[in-house]
């Protein structure tokens, strides 16, 4: 079965739903936003130096 997910995304057939992404250095508000279970998808912390977490996005946005 994890083989079988693995493939499909792999292939591009799911897609996890990313709420949010947040710098690194913004973990307490990652924290806040996942413990107030308001918002429907995941919430990436990206680490220095790594494109894509510069800036508060919401999915579909970035």
């Amino acid at each position: 079965m994890f083989e079988a997910l693995i493939g499909m995304v792999n292939a591009g057939q799911v897609r996890p739903l990313v709420s949010r992404t947040y710098p690194l250095h913004q973990i307490g508000r990652a924290q806040a936003d996942f413990q107030s279970k308001t918002l429907p998808g995941k919430l990436v912390l990206v680490p220095p130096g790594v494109g894509g977490g510069d800036n508060e996005s919401e999915s579909g946005n970035a």
